[in-house]
């Protein structure tokens, strides 16, 4: 084995601008750094080890091959600015073409557009650690149902309304994202402990035994196309309200049975500062589940809560909230800023306008399970 040694890194486009948070993984070791505001990174490795560099809010995964020199340069050219010239909340600031040194080979993961960055679950690459694990928490997130949407077919499976897509649900323009994706449920729900799960308090507006929790929802491939069977393993029926806390808008309820799924592990968001990037898994407008990602803290300060710019739509009420370079739970999200607008003709996605809107309102985990476990 080789010894070794300090990598010096630094990321920048072709006019020497730093490019700040880039991750930077050794794939060897599974030891993560990121760049900071110059750009700069450090990090051990061996020759021969390969350096992982990505993130979401430029769409590209790549690689590094460790040489003896410790000296590694890349260059990612900028395509062009918003034409507003003002950033925009959870969105990208920019397009990009991605350039890079020699010893780079692409693999960019894309949002839907430049001002989206929610992504489907086939898109993250299971062999890059950090990824893999935003894959492993995703079996612990459900998406909440209205039950007269679910029809028994057989002893073991159950069929779900699939009938509704988004753009008509909403009348949202043709060129909007995920408008021939099917809408089903009404909030997202996560795994707390062997029977418990949270959301949102306000995403049951119905008595709790009106609605079943469904796992595995998603498209696992590049389609619009969805299996309406769901075997009876992935659907659980919420039995008793736990805990109700009203003021934080967070409700704890126990399940039919026990899960054989992992229980979400939490960290303190309050020692989190303003820029940390994080990420959301849930059910934007009641689709199948989508990872938010090109995501940060916007403001850290109050007590109960904090605002990040993710892009967040009514069903991701719930949505569990996370570090995105540790992958633990430090939030759930509880409410945000209008959804759509009507251009005349139609709904367009809002967007949202960096200083002019706070963001997206996260409830802390630590002053959840603070109240929960008492």
């Amino acid at each position: 084995a080789f010894s070794q040694i300090t990598v010096n890194g630094k990321v920048t486009d072709q006019k020497g601008n730093p490019f700040y948070k880039i991750l930077v993984e050794n794939k060897n070791t599974g030891k993560r750094t990121s760049t900071n505001k110059n750009g700069i990174f450090k990090i051990k490795a061996s020759e021969g080890d390969i350096l992982i560099l990505s993130d979401f809010r430029i769409t590209f995964n790549s690689e590094v091959i460790v040489k003896k020199d410790a000296n590694i340069n890349i260059f990612i050219i900028k395509k062009h600015r918003d034409s507003s010239g003002k950033k925009s909340l959870g969105k990208s600031i920019y397009e990009l073409d991605v350039k890079y040194s020699q010893f780079l080979n692409s693999n960019r993961l894309q949002g839907f557009s430049q001002y989206d960055s929610r992504i489907e679950s086939f898109q993250l690459d299971t062999l890059i650690n950090w990824q893999s694990a935003i894959k492993k928490n995703m079996k612990s997130v459900a998406i909440i149902v209205e039950k007269e949407k679910l029809y028994s077919v057989s002893e073991n499976m159950f069929s779900i309304d699939i009938n509704n897509n988004l753009k008509d649900v909403y009348n949202l323009c043709d060129n909007q994202a995920f408008v021939n994706q099917p809408v089903l449920g009404v909030g997202t729900g996560f795994i707390i402990g062997l029977d418990t799960m949270i959301t949102a308090k306000h995403v049951f507006e119905r008595h709790i035994e009106n609605y079943v929790i469904i796992f595995g929802f998603e498209l696992n491939h590049n389609s619009s196309d969805i299996l309406s069977v769901i075997n009876i393993s992935e659907i659980f029926y919420p039995k008793i309200v736990l805990e109700n806390l009203p003021e934080l808008d967070i409700i704890k309820f126990k399940v039919d049975r026990p899960f054989k799924k992992p229980v979400l592990k939490w960290e303190t968001s309050k020692s989190l500062k303003n820029g940390n990037e994080i990420y959301m898994i849930g059910n934007p407008s009641g689709l199948p589940t989508k990872i938010g990602v090109n995501a940060d803290i916007l403001d850290n300060s109050p007590f109960n809560y904090f605002y990040t710019s993710l892009d967040s739509f009514q069903g991701n009420s719930g949505s569990p909230i996370f570090n995105i370079f540790s992958n633990k739970l430090i939030g759930v999200l509880v409410s945000g800023q209008v959804d759509y607008e009507f251009n005349g003709n139609c709904y367009e996605t809002t967007l949202c306008k960096y200083p002019y809107c706070k963001g997206e309102k996260v409830i802390r985990i630590e002053n959840i399970m603070k109240r929960i476990n008492n």
